[in-house]
């Protein structure tokens, strides 16, 4: 039997998952964004790290170390926060695809299929990192390669300085813009960065991408555009994670009124109730009610007032109603014990023949004990 090898690629349950409702992203444990298609989920692929190591990557975190202390996501968001720890300190990165609020103010979005909402993608792949702990050497690699890694991409500076640049593929591929607060240089076909955080300093760095090829002019991008700082950028994390929050609190709100939907039999156990409750009261002991028998006239109200107390609980405590199987499970375990209730009569008056006279009087009480119990 062959010994197990070790991969270079990790298991597939490891990644993070990333979405803002249009694109969505995968990120290793090491911190890299290993899969990514832009400008949609079925457009060629960006970073495919997860299956080509040179089909390109995005990674944003401490140099040398690529073993996290610890991942999670924010409580109730696709917010990621990786937790990384070296010899000389502790670093906190967080890593989000903005959500905002609806920003098509001088036209129309061209590319929506469903009606809009409150909330709207921004098109941002931002990354923050803030030192908690001591001193670390922040590194930034960005290596997009278009279609699939077929195409390697072309950088330049789109400012006067080294926070802003832009890669271009090929002709159908849209351009990506880099905004970092880091001294950025290019090397091959990728963009990189390094500098050293001590404790309470910041670093960003933010990915943008129009809708298509055919809208990245300057109008375009100022309708959504990136942060401009480390403050700015923890302030557009926080913003997305409370934008992830209304809309998980707004899908259970929603599932909570399907489910009072689903419960409507409730009502008709309250209407029930209120008939039981306003039914003409039991007559006196030792009147006659329809020829019915004084012992059953105490039955029916026994009855009446425990189907009252249980129609009470179940409209304080919201319990379901029973469902129509089990009752129709009671009713027929009901039949069955009568018919051998029956059987049994028949029986015994063949064999005593001489208390026929008296058994249809007692055979009526029998059979009417047995249907009320």
């Amino acid at each position: 039997m062959a010994a197990p090898t070790s991969s270079a690629f990790p298991p597939i349950g490891d990644y993070a998952f990333l979405s803002d409702c249009e694109v969505n992203a995968l990120i290793a444990p090491s911190g890299r964004v290993e899969w990514m298609c832009l400008p949609r989920p079925d457009s060629p692929s960006v970073f495919a790290a997860v299956l080509d190591r040179a089909a390109g990557s995005f990674r944003f975190g401490p140099s040398g170390i690529g073993v996290p202390a610890g991942r999670r996501y924010l409580p109730g968001t696709l917010v990621l926060e990786t937790t990384w720890r070296t010899r000389t300190g502790w670093l906190i990165v967080r890593d989000a695809l903005c959500i905002g609020p609806w920003y098509h103010e001088q036209r129309r979005s061209g590319t929506h299929r469903r009606p809009p909402t409150d909330y709207e993608a921004e098109h941002i792949l931002l990354r923050t990192a803030k030192c908690v702990v001591g001193s670390v050497e922040l590194s930034l690699d960005c290596s997009p390669v278009f279609d699939y890694g077929r195409a390697a991409a072309r950088w330049e500076y789109s400012g006067t300085g080294y926070g802003e640049a832009v890669a271009s593929g090929g002709e159908g591929d849209v351009p990506l813009r880099l905004v970092t607060d880091l001294r950025m240089g290019f090397e091959g076909p990728g963009a990189h960065a390094t500098q050293t955080l001590r404790q309470g300093e910041k670093a960003y760095v933010a990915l943008c991408w129009p809708r298509s090829q055919y809208s990245a002019s300057k109008e375009l991008w100022a309708e959504h555009p990136p942060p401009v700082s480390a403050d700015a950028a923890f302030e557009r994390i926080e913003r997305t994670a409370d934008t992830h929050e209304q809309r998980r609190r707004g899908k259970r709100q929603r599932q909570q009124v399907g489910v009072a939907e689903r419960r409507r039999p409730v009502a008709g156990g309250r209407r029930r109730l209120q008939q039981i409750e306003t039914a003409p009261p039991d007559h006196k002991p030792g009147q006659a009610e329809g020829g019915v028998p004084r012992r059953m006239q105490t039955r029916r109200a026994a009855h009446r007032r425990t189907e009252i107390r249980h129609l009470r609980i179940r409209r304080v405590q919201r319990l379901p109603v029973q469902p129509r199987r089990h009752r129709q499970t009671g009713r027929r375990r009901r039949l069955v014990h009568l018919h051998l209730h029956l059987r049994h009569t028949q029986i015994q008056n063949r064999l005593q023949p001489h208390q026929a006279a008296a058994q249809p009087r007692h055979l009526e009480t029998q059979i009417t004990v047995t249907r009320r119990t």
